[in-house]
């Protein structure tokens, strides 16, 4: 496992107020055979050894606005999204063939999803794919946004948040 990203994944959670759950041998199989067993193993040990599935984390990735306090709010997700996101909604299914695993969506403005590619590392970047191109492959990977150039920093960025904070 990227010893990187398994040290900011703990750093997160000993730096927040609560974490998400650990995923089980079983759920990481189950995961493992609906995605073709193309899940790297640094992620797979990270989610059976982390408490980080079903988590709300919270960063600041944007420069604070009049209108927008740059903040986003992502679920990590667990093994059963995981899935849906990755071969069953789009754009996942248009980009697995790719490498593109979601590993999140965001819960504040968009519902758009996060990605890693295998083909990037132990420590990926994020990116967030938009839901505007459609099945269009090459236009959505074309159109990606990065959000952290390393998954390691986006999770030191992070805090895990037990709900929305913007919820009322």
């Amino acid at each position: 496992m990227s010893l990187r990203v398994f040290e900011a994944a703990k750093y997160m959670i000993e730096n927040s107020l609560t974490s998400g759950k650990i995923a089980t041998v079983e759920e990481i199989e189950e995961l493992q055979s609906k995605l073709m067993n193309l899940l790297p193993e640094w992620l797979t040990d990270l989610m059976r050894t982390t408490p980080l599935c079903a988590s709300k984390i919270i960063w600041q990735e944007f420069l604070p606005s009049e209108d927008d306090d740059g903040m986003s709010l992502m679920l990590l997700l667990d093994k059963d999204e995981m899935i849906i996101e990755t071969i069953e909604a789009v754009p996942g299914y248009a980009v697995f063939e790719k490498g593109y695993i979601s590993i999140g969506y965001c819960l504040m403005k968009t519902g758009n999803p996060y990605f890693i590619c295998i083909h990037e590392g132990e420590d990926p970047p994020v990116y967030r794919l938009v839901h505007d191109y459609g099945e269009e492959t090459d236009e959505i990977i074309e159109h990606r946004e990065l959000v952290a150039d390393k998954f390691s920093n986006l999770l030191l960025a992070s805090k895990v948040v037990e709900k929305d904070p913007y919820e009322d």
